[in-house]
């Protein structure tokens, strides 16, 4: 495992170290095909309802120990403050920014906590060049790669009534090795193609090696945790 890899694995690892699930009732939205995020939270002793858009996503977790949703984000079919958290684990840049606030809006009505992670807007010219196509290729094909700062979420949740209880900005320090930026560019180009991009985002995905001397480090991840919390008189 190479310096890049073991950065990798230390965020995966302090992103988790930051959220308590055990005996909480989460919602785990927008898991995917892999439902990683589900997966972990069930080994850190949570009660988990996983919700996707996808029926075909979640029939691949028929056999994980969660109650399994297929909704729209926006039409979640929860009671009021039924959940102890809803949980956005690097959902919230696929979807729409302008879906952001209903979403969040709903969230306030059956959940006392939200958890959002999310990568930041990268600081590298490399990684800047790799975010831009991702956003305007995707945006071709009417989808979303939006990434935020951390004063957007921090706003988006304090506007529903959440005070924020922490706020972590967690670095990337090593550049992207080259063996790494290379797969990069295979999986986008491969993705762009299923995906049905224009041609023209797929060359500059080809393209993409021509700069693979820039200063290329991934975005950091931003880790917010709202709470409503009860005032005392």
């Amino acid at each position: 495992m190479n310096r890049f890899e073991q950065e990798q694995e230390t965020i995966r690892n302090i992103i988790w170290s930051l959220i308590n699930a055990e005996n909480l009732l989460i919602c785990d939205v927008g898991v995917g095909e892999n439902a990683r995020s589900t997966k972990t939270l069930i080994e850190k002793g949570a009660h988990v309802v996983a919700v996707d858009i996808s029926s075909k996503a979640l029939k691949k977790l028929k056999d994980i120990d969660a109650a399994l949703v297929c909704c729209n984000i926006v039409e979640m079919p929860f009671k009021s403050e039924i959940l102890d958290v809803i949980f956005f684990y690097y959902t919230l840049h696929e979807i729409n920014p302008s879906l952001h606030d209903v979403i969040v809006s709903q969230a306030a009505l059956t959940s006392s906590q939200v958890i959002i992670v999310e990568p930041a807007p990268g600081d590298t010219p490399g990684y800047k060049r790799y975010e831009e196509l991702w956003r305007e290729a995707m945006h071709a094909v009417k989808k979303f790669e939006d990434y935020q700062s951390p004063s957007y979420w921090e706003k988006l949740l304090q506007t529903h009534g959440f005070t924020i209880t922490l706020s972590e900005r967690i670095e990337h320090s090593q550049q992207v090795p080259l063996e790494t930026r290379e797969e990069l560019i295979k999986f986008t180009s491969g993705w762009f193609k299923e995906e049905g991009v224009p041609d023209k985002y797929i060359s500059r995905a080809q393209n993409l090696i021509k700069y693979a001397g820039e200063d290329m480090k991934l975005s950091d991840i931003t880790i917010i945790m709202g709470e409503k919390i009860a005032c005392g008189y």
